[in-house]
């Protein structure tokens, strides 16, 4: 009786499958609007747009493994979708905003800069993407027959440490829950840093030109990506990456600390300017990058 009563409680299958996807395509939504916005010179529209894409690709998986509805399909899905979300959304916003918003226009060089910059940027999100399906626990990712037990039985890491480090860590931070170069979702905000410079301050960044900050913000964001900077994640607040959720609440407690955080960074967002917010949550992400590297390293010590 038990079972059954549990049984009949789930949402139908069909809905646990459909909600990861169903968010995975309201991000390609939101990241399409904000392209055609940015040209009708909507900035604060074409950014915040562009965040909800990001806030709806972090929450798809999360709900994927909350339903226990992963699917090859849906990691696809998502990672198809990723490249126009962080990849072609932002070029073409960051281009539409730097020619706009260059007195006097681009003259014929720093508009060729900037169209490379775009399409550079573009690529190594691609990259960035393509290296991560590879990756072992990614959605692409097919071991050799020699090595498909032990992939069975690896927890999904992203990179190359092994399970026994992460066991005997046992805990949160293991070397396996490092992000291998800067997420996707994260260099879009990266290369979006300009704009949301002037949305708050109503100034271009360092007395620059737009056209100037966004092509070195641009191929700055994209070596990012591409690179083996170890990076530090949220996986490092779970267990098991590939099984648990932020969503999964365990006790009252932590669904109250996690309601709090909610309300206080939206309390924050209006009691101050969002886009102040947003830039104060980007310098601290840039600051974690120095910091990421020095944990990694001495993990293995």
């Amino acid at each position: 009786m038990p079972e059954e009563v549990k049984a009949s409680s789930r949402a139908p299958q069909w809905l646990c499958l459909a909600a990861p996807s169903a968010l995975t395509l309201g991000a390609l939504a939101c990241s399409l609007t904000a392209m055609r916005v940015a040209f009708a010179q909507q900035w604060s529209s074409a950014a915040g747009l562009i965040i909800a894409a990001a806030v709806c690709d972090g929450l798809d998986g999360h709900v994927a493994r909350l339903l226990d509805a992963v699917t090859v399909f849906g990691g696809e899905l998502d990672s198809l979708g990723d490249l126009v979300n962080f990849g072609v959304a932002p070029a073409l916003v960051m281009f539409a905003w730097a020619d706009q918003s260059s007195p006097g226009g681009v003259d014929s060089t720093w508009d060729v800069a900037l169209w490379a910059s775009c399409v550079i940027f573009c690529q190594a999100c691609a990259l960035r993407l393509a290296r991560f399906n590879c990756s072992p626990g990614g959605p692409a990712y097919h071991p050799p027959p020699g090595e498909a037990l032990a992939a069975a039985s690896s927890d999904g890491s992203t990179d190359s440490a092994s399970l026994t480090e992460t066991s005997s860590r046992g805990a949160f931070i293991a070397r396996s829950k490092f992000f291998t170069g800067v997420p996707a979702p994260m260099g879009a905000m990266l290369a979006l840093l300009p704009l949301f410079w002037q949305l708050d301050s109503n100034e271009i960044p360092f007395g620059w030109k737009a056209h100037q900050v966004t092509v070195a913000v641009l191929l700055i964001s994209a070596v990012l990506m591409v690179s083996h900077l170890k990076t530090l994640s949220s996986k490092m607040f779970m267990r098991d990456p590939k099984k648990a959720s932020h969503l999964r609440i365990r006790s009252p407690w932590e669904g109250m600390l996690k309601l709090a955080g909610v309300l206080g960074a939206v309390a924050a967002a209006f009691l101050c300017s969002p886009w102040r917010m947003v830039l104060v949550m980007e310098c601290t992400y840039v600051v974690s990058l120095f910091v990421g590297p020095i944990v990694y390293h001495l993990l293995a010590e």
